[in-house]
Order: C-alpha cells, then sequence, then structure tokens
C-alpha cells in the first residue's frame, strides 16, 4: 500500500505547461509518468467532473450536470468511502464548499476548507501553506488538495490570456511547494478537471476537454510519457489500486497502470 496525494488543478489547460512558465509542473513531468491529451466528462464543468473522477462514472450517470448538488438518486460508492470502508485514512483541503458532497458524511480523518480564500488572488497560497506540513508528516493514506484560482483567472481574464498564463506561473510555484513536501514513499497525482475557452468552460470542445494527467512518487516510471488513454474516470481506479483497495464493480474507469514500475 501507497500512500497517496491528489492535487487537482481545477482549470489547468495543458498548452499553459510550458519548461518557462511551469518549471515546478514540467519536473514533475520529467520525474514521473504523464500524458497532456487526458479527457474531462461531459458537461465540463467543475463539480460534476469531481463526482465523475471520485466515482469513476460519467454524468449521465451519476445525474449532476452543473455545480449544484442534489442527491443522487442510484448512489455509487466513491473514493473516499471505499477508501474509508477499508479503514484507510482521508484528508480532504481545499477552498471551494460545493466540493463537501464528494464524501458521505464520517468518511474523512480531516476536513480544512478555507471558502473566503476562493476568490481572493492568495486563495491557494493559504491552501498550500496549510497542506505542504501535513504532505510532508505522512499522516494520511489518502489526502486530497483542491487549487482553485487557476479556474477563476480563466473567468476573469480569459484562458489563455496574459492573467490566467500569470496565474497558472503562481500556482506552478505552489505545486513545487507541494512536490518537495511529498515523502519518499508516496505518490503524488496532478491534474485538471477541465479546460477552457475565452471565459468558459463546458462544452465538448477540445479546449474544455483536454487535461494534464501526471503522476509521480514511489514505484512511478520516471519520464514516461503514457501511450494509452487516459479519461477522468480513470483518477479513482488508479487511487484505489496504489492504495491497495478493489473498485467497485460500478466504476467504469481502469487503472493506469502503465504508469507504474513492473
Amino acid at each position: 500500500m501507497t500512500r497517496v496525494i491528489f492535487v487537482m488543478l481545477d482549470g489547468l489547460r495543458p498548452d499553459a505547461i510550458t519548461p518557462e512558465r511551469t518549471p515546478h509542473l514540467t519536473r514533475a513531468i520529467a520525474r514521473g509518468a504523464h500524458t497532456l491529451t487526458a479527457r474531462s466528462v461531459v458537461p465540463s464543468i467543475t463539480l460534476p467532473c469531481h463526482l465523475s473522477l471520485m466515482m469513476s462514472v460519467p454524468p449521465a450517470r451519476h445525474g449532476i450536470l452543473s455545480n449544484q448538488y442534489v442527491p443522487i438518486a442510484r448512489p455509487v460508492q466513491g473514493l473516499f468511502d471505499l477508501a474509508h470502508d477499508a479503514e484507510k485514512t482521508c484528508a480532504m483541503i481545499y477552498n471551494w464548499e460545493e466540493l463537501r458532497d464528494l464524501s458521505a458524511p464520517g468518511a474523512l480523518a480531516y476536513s480544512h476548507m478555507i471558502r473566503a480564500s476562493y476568490d481572493m488572488d492568495d486563495g491557494d497560497d493559504r491552501i498550500v501553506a496549510h497542506a505542504a506540513p501535513i504532505v510532508a508528516a505522512g499522516v494520511y493514506d489518502f489526502t486530497f488538495i483542491y487549487l482553485g484560482t487557476i479556474d477563476i483567472a480563466g473567468h476573469w481574464h480569459g484562458w489563455m490570456s496574459d492573467g490566467y498564463l500569470a496565474q497558472v506561473q503562481k500556482i506552478d510555484a505552489l505545486v513545487g511547494t507541494l512536490i518537495d513536501a511529498v515523502t519518499d514513499d508516496a505518490v503524488m497525482i496532478l491534474q485538471a478537471d477541465h479546460g477552457g475557452h475565452d471565459r468558459f468552460h463546458g462544452t465538448e470542445e477540445p479546449e474544455d476537454m483536454t487535461i494534464p494527467w501526471i503522476m509521480l512518487g514511489a514505484g512511478v516510471r520516471a519520464g514516461h510519457t503514457i501511450a494509452r488513454d487516459v479519461n477522468l474516470l480513470d483518477t479513482a481506479p488508479t487511487i484505489a489500486h496504489l492504495l491497495g483497495l478493489s473498485a467497485p464493480r460500478e466504476w467504469e474507469g481502469t487503472p493506469v497502470v502503465e504508469a507504474l514500475i513492473g
């Protein structure tokens, strides 16, 4: 069993990742396995994407099609709940409260949410300042860290605008802090939930649907470009595999074992 740190970079387009602008994400790519052509789900909106990610089913299955949560008619066991039932400890550190429904009550050993920070320039700074010592201490089996301000910059300035790219560069430095905090016995996954175009996302356009997916750490192949197609639905099965858990039969994704040594 490996400990897992999962970092969500909301709204990050893969074509915003360059050695000059994002040296820390570039370092993660060099140290691990990655694809810059992973796919989101339809609609490519934050809450539907996260529910699909954690439950490994598309929005057509879980029924959440906007950023407003409603009880799911046919519930699917999510990653947090699966891990909790297997007596794994889970933590969630985030700045968008709507994500609170990603786990059932009682599934998290630790939860820290800074609501006011989500729309602020230093919103992700405060999340990383809180999360980095927890990552370094290796307290939890699975830690989910959500950084939301790249998405906010996209809505304010437009995706791939100067303002958006400046925020990507700023958040890359925070990613470097988290990478440096990861212990040698852990795996980190970094990815986006969706991209964007103009000041919008949610469509089936490639700019909205194409996302980066990066994994590095213990037992991960270094400098490897993943050849298989990777989808948002594959993240939860991959994390479950790393945690030594069997995926529920309803899950539709598959573990990205190609990224692992052996």
